[in-house]
């Protein structure tokens, strides 16, 4: 091998040539970028939001199924 160190004793490339094995390197993961915050979402659309204006209370009553809430 020019320029470089010898291989270690007892050393046998698997490719014909002398030339060493190289890994294949992987990519990144893919699929695996939604990484959901509760925290996050609750403060979106939680109860505490809702209720913070009166639209967000119409949204509540249309779900619930009433005219008004009881506090």
């Amino acid at each position: 091998m020019a320029g470089g160190s010898s291989p270690a004793p007892g050393w046998v490339s698997p490719i014909p040539g002398g030339l060493p094995a190289v890994q294949q390197t992987r990519g990144k993961a893919r699929g695996n970028e939604y990484q959901r915050s509760n925290i996050k979402r609750k403060n979106k659309h939680g109860w505490i939001l809702r209720l913070s204006t009166p639209n967000g209370v119409q949204v509540i009553l249309r779900h619930k199924g009433r005219k008004s809430l009881s506090h």
